[in-house]
């Protein structure tokens, strides 16, 4: 009984001062215990058995240091795992995989208040080979030390620029495409997501939403329109609306024209000042009449 008791109490020493980093101390403390000669014995052969445990701790702490490329964040509900700021695994029934990367990270902001900087992280998600998806999380220090805050998603094939954290606001400032564009086109339009930080919770940063009746007024002010005898239908649309971007399209159809058929002119508006305003005319297309030009909306003038 007595040399069972002995091996484990060495055994609990070896792993502890091991996974210390005292590996030199482990034999003056075993010494200290009362040990029968041959116990003593049996232990100092078995010196190989610290290295060995040694290899192991070493194995299990890289596997398990926590700091933001080694904890989890929730994305779509579904909690992920990286390791060294990666994930990877395969989708089942594809040759897809799931893959999600730390792209970029801040450092420079104190959202908690505790006179220290927490890390603002944007992750990337490859899923389904249709597409990259960002997202951003934070990862605070203190309390909250290595868990990850709730994640918001920023938007799908966009260009990510960089971070900044102004007035207690985060921003992720990023270039996208126009709605109307393909995705082959090159993203040029500078888009910005705000976010606010507020007890372990990341939230969007609330704005002005554009109404249709809004929107409608705004298309009057800028072309004026009403059902004249050369033209026989009018509709507006808003477009996208993604992060304070919004975008009214006005379609003018089947005109009393000899060559224009219908016209479609776009503009981008937004909220500043407590009203709403237009920045730009941004497109005007044409369809024209059979055999007098394009007839699909294209910017050529009907012949």
């Amino acid at each position: 009984m007595k040399t069972t008791t002995n091996i484990i109490l060495v055994s609990i020493m070896i792993i502890f001062f091991t996974s210390c980093g005292y590996k030199n101390e482990i034999w003056s403390e075993i010494n200290n215990l009362e040990f029968e000669t041959n116990e003593l014995e049996i232990i100092e052969e078995q010196d190989w058995i610290i290295e060995e445990i040694q290899k192991e701790i070493e194995n299990i702490t890289k596997n398990t240091t926590k700091d933001i490329y080694n904890i989890n964040y929730i994305i779509n509900w579904e909690e992920i795992l990286l390791q060294e700021g990666k994930y990877s695994e395969n989708i089942p029934n594809s040759s897809a995989k799931n893959t999600v990367n730390i792209f970029t990270i801040y450092t420079g902001a104190d959202l908690n208040n505790d006179a220290e900087n927490d890390t603002i992280v944007l992750l990337s998600q490859s899923l389904w080979g249709t597409g990259i998806f960002y997202y951003v999380a934070v990862v605070e220090s203190g309390i909250h030390e290595w868990q990850s805050s709730n994640t918001i998603f920023i938007w799908d094939r966009i260009s990510p620029n960089n971070i900044e954290y102004i007035d207690e606001k985060i921003i992720i400032n990023y270039t996208k495409r126009y709605p109307w564009e393909w995705f082959t086109e090159t993203t040029s339009v500078w888009a910005s997501k705000i976010l606010s930080f507020e007890n372990n919770e990341l939230k969007e940063f609330p704005f002005e939403k554009l109404t249709q009746q809004t929107a409608e007024k705004l298309a009057q002010d800028k072309w004026g329109y009403n059902f004249e005898s050369n033209v026989e239908n009018i509709t507006v649309h808003i477009l996208d609306g993604q992060d304070q971007i919004w975008y009214v399209e006005m379609i003018e159809e089947w005109l009393k024209d000899d060559s224009v058929d219908s016209i479609k002119k776009i503009m981008k508006v937004h909220f500043v000042n407590g009203e709403w305003k237009i920045w730009a005319e941004l497109l005007t297309q044409f369809t024209c009449k059979e055999w007098r030009g394009q007839q699909e909306f294209a910017e050529s003038f009907c012949l």
